[in-house]
């Protein structure tokens, strides 16, 4: 009779919280990359939009905020203003949609690739639009 014995070294709990420690910056530098991209292409007069580009912990994940009134008007063009998009988020997205891999890779981390950046979605602009109040921030 052959008795065999296999003992394992593996620690799934250390791995995949390295997995997840490793998503959670990688998430960090793409929201810090789209929050410096947008200051970069937004449009300057005073510079308070610039400075308002901000990327944040949401929970687990991060967001990039604009937290003032008139950047959807800005971002997406306003009727009442007359005044056309000029857009500074959603280029700033598929920019680093598209160097997310190379980002990846710096960190030492592999990444399925393949097919297009998925067109960012933008709010329907209605005839007159809402400017938001100075609580409401846009979110991405």
């Amino acid at each position: 009779m052959i008795h065999v014995s296999v003992e394992s070294s593996w620690d799934g709990d250390a791995i995949l919280a390295d997995i997840e420690r490793r998503a959670h910056d990688l998430a960090r530098r793409l929201a810090d990359r789209v929050a410096e991209d947008a200051g970069a292409r937004c449009p300057v007069d005073s510079g308070k939009l610039k400075g308002a580009i901000q990327a944040r912990p949401k929970g687990d994940d991060f967001e990039v905020v604009v937290a003032l009134p008139y950047a959807a008007a800005i971002e997406e063009g306003s009727t009442r203003n007359g005044t056309g998009p000029r857009p500074f988020l959603s280029p700033a997205l598929q920019t680093a949609y598209g160097e997310m891999p190379d980002v990846a890779r710096s960190m030492g981390l592999r990444m399925a690739t393949g097919g297009s950046a998925p067109a960012i979605p933008t709010r329907h602009v209605p005839t007159a639009p809402r400017i938001p109040t100075n609580k409401e921030v846009l979110r991405v």
